[in-house]
């Protein structure tokens, strides 16, 4: 896979290659799968069984394992304590967090249940409810003492980290 990550920066999976994968891991033979969303991961929606669920790649080189590793371990503790998250949903090891073969390298995978609800109209109230739930959502997550592995979004991480990035793309 290393020879390859000089020649491709990004891949998009094969629906099919992800559907095995999953077969695999999850044990889930009975499920249809289909390409969903391309962001700063990639999601595929699972129905298996009449469950459906979302498969998240992450981005080769995007997320540690151990920050992705905090993401669930948060959700799961935001979940417990009654915030309406997505769970993740363990393998047949029991692990939630999985490894998949891509063109530029190894990409971490983590099967999610399926979050009930609709696209909400964007308006002022719906935005005061958006802001209760963060704000629930903060809560939850500070009473927890110690930290989920996952990166600080201050001022830094959005404005410093990116320009530093597209530095090499200008030559002045």
């Amino acid at each position: 896979m290393a020879n390859n990550a000089a020649i491709v920066q990004y891949s998009v999976l094969s629906p099919d290659y992800v559907l095995r994968f999953l077969r695999r891991e999850w044990g889930w033979n009975q499920a249809a799968i289909e390409f969903w969303n391309r962001s700063v991961s990639d999601t595929y929606r699972i129905v298996h069984r009449r469950q459906r669920a979302y498969l998240k790649i992450y981005r080769h080189s995007w997320r540690t394992l151990e920050e992705i590793q905090g993401e669930v371990e948060l959700t799961s503790y935001l979940a417990d304590r009654g915030v309406r998250v997505a769970r993740p949903i363990a393998d047949l090891q029991g692990r939630f967090v999985r490894t998949i073969d891509a063109p530029e390298g190894r990409r971490h995978a983590v099967l999610f249940r399926e979050a009930k609800g609709c696209m909400p109209e964007f308006n002022v109230e719906n935005s005061r409810k958006y802001g209760r739930i963060a704000g629930n959502v903060h809560k939850a997550s500070d009473l927890r003492a110690r930290a989920f592995g996952r990166p600080r979004l201050g001022f830094a991480h959005v404005v410093h980290e990116p320009l530093e990035r597209a530095r090499a793309f200008f030559s002045d």
